[in-house]
């Protein structure tokens, strides 16, 4: 019985961090493109 805590602890725990871990992407990726956009901007004004 005890094996099966353990394993469902563990599981939850990993679920739970790649849910965290996607989300840490989508919003790195959301970021890295508002950059770029905002970098594109800068680009069209200087030239």
């Amino acid at each position: 019985m005890m094996g099966y805590y353990i394993m469902k602890n563990w599981f939850d725990k990993y679920i739970l961090g790649r849910a965290a871990g996607e989300r840490m992407q989508e919003s790195v990726c959301r970021s890295a493109m508002h950059h770029n956009e905002k970098n594109l901007r800068d680009l069209k004004g200087t030239l």
